[in-house]
């Protein structure tokens, strides 16, 4: 069985098709049809959905060094932006900005579900989305906030609640 849009047919094409479809029904049921950027996600809503699947906390500077390790595509203001890795991240030229697939997400979410995986790719520790407490050994340089410049030493906090 072949189906053809009336709106394709000539002027003599429906004049034939008119003269003999008197009689009869045709059920058409509408299909998706095919969609620039269909199933790509922005960065925000990849890493949005990265952290739902993680025990961490995961946004999009994290998401950006993350592709930066993975190579998934080029670095801003690339000659190229069109050399992506497919499976992963394809570039949309008409809006200059990149789309990321739900394969890319799921390979994050395999990465970073663990606190040696998540360390190796985005290269810092985990925060725990619960908590906000660092998972493991804080990473290099972070000064716990009562050793901050600024803040007082606890011999000379007063308790005020007496």
């Amino acid at each position: 069985m072949q189906f053809t849009r009336y709106d394709d047919l000539s002027d003599e094409q429906r004049a034939a098709v008119e003269a003999i479809g008197k009689k009869g029904y045709v059920v058409v049921r509408e299909r998706k049809r095919p969609v620039v950027g269909h199933g790509l996600v922005k960065p925000r809503e990849a890493a949005k959905q990265v952290q739902e699947q993680i025990p961490f906390c995961f946004n999009t500077n994290l998401f950006a060094k993350a592709w930066k390790k993975l190579g998934g595509r080029p670095a801003t203001g690339d000659a190229h932006p069109e050399k992506t890795d497919e499976k992963y991240c394809l570039y949309n030229e008409l809006h200059n900005d990149y789309g990321y697939t739900p394969a890319y997400v799921a390979k994050l979410v395999r990465e970073c579900a663990t606190e040696a995986g998540f360390r190796t790719l985005v290269g810092t520790a985990p925060k725990d989305k619960l908590t906000g407490n660092w998972v493991g050994p804080p990473p290099a340089g972070v000064t716990p906030p009562w050793r901050q410049a600024g803040s007082l030493p606890l011999e000379m906090v007063k308790d005020v609640s007496a």
